[in-house]
């Protein structure tokens, strides 16, 4: 997929858009499951909590940043 601006294609917009539909509902889910993390730190003062607490954040950026280097799927 060619991310110059210009040179998108209609079918790469959609795919682009997609993707980002996905991140953001990724993203929305992944503020429940924080929130959950943050009643359980009230409880108990975890270390690790705080060490991967943006890791979801990290991992899909990165899979998606791989995602949009490759060519897209053909759909006929």
């Amino acid at each position: 997929m060619n991310l110059a601006l210009g040179n998108k294609s209609s079918q790469e917009w959609e795919d682009f858009l997609f993707l980002m539909r996905f991140y953001v509902k990724l993203c929305f889910c992944e503020l429940g499951f924080l929130e959950g993390k943050l009643e359980a730190s009230k409880r108990a003062t975890n270390f690790v909590l705080a060490k991967t607490s943006n890791f979801l954040d990290t991992v899909l950026f990165t899979v998606l940043l791989e995602l949009t280097k490759h060519e897209p799927y053909s759909y006929t």
